[in-house]
């Protein structure tokens, strides 16, 4: 705060997106193992995990695929929606809060943001006590909530595009590189290597902005 006294201190998106994409998963999880590993339904969980979290406008409501498990044509967006009708209260409510957030980093404005702060804040007034008995949703909204002004202010159009997302793939990068080599005797030869992969032959201008 003596240094930068004027900084705000901000959440990478990335990071907010995947606790509820965790959650969503988790829950899934869960609620597929209640039925049959032969039936259905079970594999329709199973083998349809990708859909579940893809963006419910973006999943495809016109091209039919015929889907083995079910042993019918149906498209992506028939998929989730037998899915939801098969679910539970709290995959359903996982499923929806975890959409409700991909909208607003899609289209962040000012009452986007303050549903979803709401939504936040009720969740932490039902748990007013010990929160054991939270669902996996409502636990990963509650982790928002214990950290809601750098996450509302990193959904805030004048910050959504900053992110540590290409330090992070460089960082992952240069353990592989690592790991492929079983280490380097020599930092100089490592560091060169990292930019040849990293640089070479790339356009590095970049409209994203990194913290």
């Amino acid at each position: 705060k003596k240094l930068f006294p004027n900084a705000k201190i901000i959440i990478d998106r990335f990071h907010i997106v995947q606790i509820l994409n965790r959650a969503v998963n988790s829950t899934r999880t869960d609620l597929m193992n209640r039925f049959d590993h032969n039936s259905k339904n079970y594999k329709l969980f199973k083998r349809n995990w990708k859909l579940f979290l893809k963006r419910y406008d973006d999943l495809n409501c016109t091209y039919q695929f015929y889907e083995r498990s079910q042993r019918e044509w149906v498209t992506a967006e028939q998929l989730v929606n037998q899915g939801l009708q098969l679910a539970d209260q709290d995959f359903r409510k996982a499923y929806w809060d975890y959409q409700r957030l991909l909208e607003v980093i899609d289209d962040p404005t000012p009452s986007k943001i303050k549903i979803f702060k709401q939504c936040l804040i009720e969740v932490n007034q039902k748990y007013p006590g010990s929160r054991s008995e939270a669902s996996k949703a409502d636990k990963a909204l509650l982790t928002l909530y214990d950290n809601l002004i750098p996450v509302i202010t990193a959904l805030e159009p004048q910050y959504c595009h900053y992110t540590n997302g290409p330090l992070e793939g460089i960082n992952r990068k240069i353990k592989q590189i690592q790991r492929t080599a079983y280490g380097y005797r020599n930092f100089e030869h490592l560091k060169a290597r990292i930019y040849l992969q990293t640089y070479l032959g790339k356009d590095t201008r970049s409209s994203v902005k990194t913290a």
